[in-house]
């Protein structure tokens, strides 16, 4: 287990409007005292349900106690994949439509003029 003392905000360049919020979280292994800058960016909404104080689970490697991450929803990975999903379908779907427009364009002898 750690805890959350601090996040560190960043307004990303190409989007000025757009925060992202990192946690530092301090753990302890081994009664050695460890910080970890998270790499993976918040929402606003996750950093409410976790303020500073709040306990956590970090994970870390066995052998490397340094190296840690935390993820605070446990649902970064779903979206990950629903994204790749989406995107995926979106891909075929965008296909089919070319490729029936072309179809259409054959059948009726058109000229595609794009």
């Amino acid at each position: 287990m750690g805890t959350i003392v601090g996040y560190e905000s960043q307004i990303l360049p190409s989007l000025s409007s757009t925060v992202t919020f990192r946690p530092v979280i301090l753990y302890s292994v081994n009664s050695h005292d460890y910080r970890v800058h998270s790499s993976l960016a918040v929402t606003r909404s996750d950093k409410r349900a976790n303020p500073v104080g709040s306990r956590v689970t970090v994970r870390y490697h066995r052998d490397r106690p340094s190296s840690a991450e935390w993820n605070p929803s446990g649902s970064t990975l779903a979206m990950n994949v629903w994204g790749i999903v989406g995107l995926l379908l979106g891909i075929v779907l965008l296909a089919a439509g070319i490729l029936q427009k072309r179809l259409g364009a054959v059948r009726t002898g058109r000229k595609q003029t794009w």
